[in-house]
């Protein structure tokens, strides 16, 4: 069965959005009947059938939001023909304009802009399928059951290289790309042995079954190469340190070195330090994986901060509130609060 995600009640997000975007768009997003719903607040009456019957059709869950997850449009289940594309299923539940032989969409229920406008092309719409950034165009991918297409319309802004979202944690971990899915290892220092237990025993709940909960220090090349890692580590841990010296490349908004943690804009400014009790949680394609970080086979979910108390905000974040952080790019944890990034898009 499809399984829904909700966010938590009495979740607090500080919500930073970019002006230049959504003035004028959220205007004319004007939403087709029966596709209102929340981003996470989905209910199994909202899935349209488009007169298929179950053995002839695909479930999957289309999403659509702005400035880099952090401002829900839409959000319904619909069913497509069996061997349908990504294009097929967001065309079924919204007006979608696309250019360039019909490959690339342009704008969603109006929100968008064409390209080329005012000379420069200052933001586009992005898809991703199960968190993984997508590998083809919308026309080329076959959607699998229980699938999760992400479309998000954001400006490109300084940092391009956004591989994958938090909807890898479980998206990924479940569904994975193309039908395709690896196993799950859950990695961590001994001093959050059961924070990784903790986080091993949601997966297995959710569906992913034979999760492994591995030390750091007994983590085989193999293992790092090949499957979907949920680290839990310190900034000081190795892979952590690897991790944030190919930030850039990774595309994160986020960049903590030791007992700091900075975050920066979608343009790459700096926009907050922060020191003790910080957490971070981070999801991009697999770093260590020898075909590279664009092939949507594995993804990792770094779960990290500046500090010990830092890191157990995180893991609660990531168990209590993941729901409701399917659609971001990453998410800082400081005094309770759970906050999107990038954290300022202005």
């Amino acid at each position: 069965m499809y399984q829904q995600y909700r966010a938590e009640p009495g979740t607090r997000v500080k919500k930073a959005l970019r002006a230049n975007l959504l003035l004028g768009i959220v205007a004319l997003v004007a939403l087709s009947p029966g596709c209102s719903s929340p981003v996470g607040e989905l209910n199994n009456d909202d899935a349209g059938t488009l007169g298929l019957h179950p053995s002839d059709s695909t479930r999957v869950r289309v999403v659509a939001t702005l400035d880099f997850g952090t401002y829900p449009v839409f959000d319904v289940i619909v069913d497509v023909r069996d061997g349908g594309t990504a294009m097929d299923a967001l065309q079924a539940v919204a007006d979608v304009e696309t250019a360039y032989g019909g490959g690339f969409v342009v704008r969603i229920n109006g929100a968008g802009a064409p390209p080329g406008t005012s000379g420069t092309q200052v933001a586009s719409w992005f898809y991703h399928v199960n968190g993984f950034m997508a590998r083809t165009g919308a026309l080329d991918y076959r959607v699998h059951e229980g699938d999760t297409v992400h479309w998000d319309y954001r400006s490109w802004g300084g940092n391009r290289g956004i591989s994958a979202t938090l909807g890898s944690f479980p998206l990924a971990l479940l569904h994975g790309y193309g039908g395709v899915t690896r196993p799950t290892v859950v990695t961590h220092e001994c001093a959050f042995e059961d924070e990784a237990v903790a986080i091993a025993s949601l997966l297995e709940v959710r569906g992913i079954g034979s999760v492994l909960c591995v030390p750091l220090a007994n983590l085989t090349t193999e293992q790092k190469e090949s499957t979907n890692l949920i680290i839990v580590a310190k900034g000081s841990a190795d892979p952590v340190r690897e991790i944030y010296d190919n930030r850039t490349n990774l595309g994160l908004f986020t960049d903590l070195q030791d007992v700091v943690l900075r975050t920066y804009s979608a343009s790459g400014i700096e926009t907050g330090v922060y020191d003790s009790g910080t957490g971070v949680v981070e999801s991009m394609q697999n770093p260590w994986n020898p075909s590279g970080t664009g092939v949507a086979q594995n993804a990792v979910v770094l779960v990290s901060g500046t500090d010990d108390e830092g890191v157990r905000a995180a893991v609660t974040a990531v168990i209590e509130s993941g729901d409701s952080m399917v659609t971001w790019c990453g998410a800082v944890v400081r005094d309770g609060t759970v906050m999107p990034i990038p954290t300022d898009m202005s």
